[in-house]
């Protein structure tokens, strides 16, 4: 076994899943990249945009539709917490003015680590930039806790103008008052749509990338099956000239939000099962027994396995974590 002196936190801060940019704030970011209208169908992105301006007026924002879905933090903070988490925590923390700020703002980070005997290693940088800062406390992580929840609940309340359109629009090619087409995303010729393909929950969240599988099973997410969806220029400009209810308002509101909750947990990224959770475990066998040579990696993989399974309940196989532990480990080998 290899002590891994102050590369241990530094190597493995690098574990767990990165954050991803969510597909329809990329999507609405990029209009340039999106499909022409014709003279007989206009693309839905566009379509959206002024619909929301006509339904809604001055109040309408094209940003409501690129907004990123934050969630809340952990109340509690741990060892165990998720990397994601606990980053998105410091940097709130840091961008902000408060108590764990200002003391990193005074801390002289040259100066010895009290518990690893050396410089700490969350700080990278030589002259300490560019840091990550040092763990909060339970009562710094209670500000970030805070700032945490009204970024939540501001974001949805920028996003949610965009999903009650979308919502309404789904409704009304539903009912066959809004005509709908779709083309291969390739180019190609359109196809209309019968209205019983809008005929499923949560069909409004296709307008997120204004693209669908024209084919049974028309939920299906695979980007290979995936056409643009189109409007038919008639009945999208009688949908403008006609004013129109707005319907079962608190049902429809309450169907969205469910949606939107489910998705404030994942906020945008792609999980992989439960890795992270393995991480804070592995800081600490590291740390005390040192890094493992490669024959010992299927034993450390399976005692990661098991202690999942008792302390959380979760089913992380052997051969998963087993696969990953050299690219995990790697970025401590240069201490040996």
């Amino acid at each position: 076994m290899v002590r891994p002196g102050n590369a241990l936190m530094g190597g493995l801060a690098g574990l767990g899943a990165a954050w991803q940019l969510d597909p329809r704030v990329s999507f609405w970011q990029n209009p340039k990249a999106w499909p022409d209208n014709t003279k007989a169908c206009i693309f839905s992105g566009h379509a959206i945009q002024e619909y929301g301006k006509h339904l809604i007026g001055e109040s309408w924002s094209d940003e409501s539709a690129r907004t990123t879905l934050t969630n809340s933090l952990p109340e509690k903070l741990t060892v165990y917490m998720e990397r994601e988490s606990l980053i998105r925590g410091v940097e709130l923390l840091r961008s902000h003015s408060t108590a764990y700020s200002m003391r990193m703002a005074e801390k002289d980070f040259s100066s010895p680590d009290p518990i690893f005997g050396q410089r700490n290693p969350l700080h990278s940088a030589e002259d300490g930039s560019d840091s990550f800062g040092d763990f909060p406390s339970q009562k710094e992580w209670s500000e970030a806790c805070e700032i945490a929840m009204r970024e939540s609940e501001e974001s949805w309340s920028k996003y949610r103008p965009f999903a009650m359109l979308c919502l309404r629009l789904s409704r009304l090619c539903r009912d066959g008052e809004l005509l709908s087409a779709t083309r291969p995303r390739v180019g190609g010729a359109l196809t209309a749509l019968d209205s019983s393909c809008w005929n499923y929950e949560h069909a409004w969240l296709r307008f997120e990338s204004c693209r669908m599988n024209p084919v049974p099973p028309h939920a299906s997410k695979s980007d290979n099956d995936q056409h643009w969806i189109f409007f038919e220029r008639a009945s999208f400009e009688k949908l403008l000239a006609d004013e129109r209810p707005s319907g079962a308002q608190d049902a429809d509101e309450q169907a969205v939000s469910d949606r939107v909750e489910k998705k404030k947990s994942t906020a945008g990224r792609k999980r992989r099962p439960h890795l992270e959770l393995v991480t804070g475990e592995l800081i600490r066998i590291v740390h005390f027994e040192g890094i493992p040579d490669s024959m010992s990696h299927h034993e450390l993989a399976r005692r990661l396995s098991e202690w999942a399974m008792e302390i959380h309940g979760r089913d992380i196989p052997v051969g998963t974590i087993r696969y990953h532990l050299p690219s995990w480990l790697s970025p401590l080998q240069s201490e040996e």
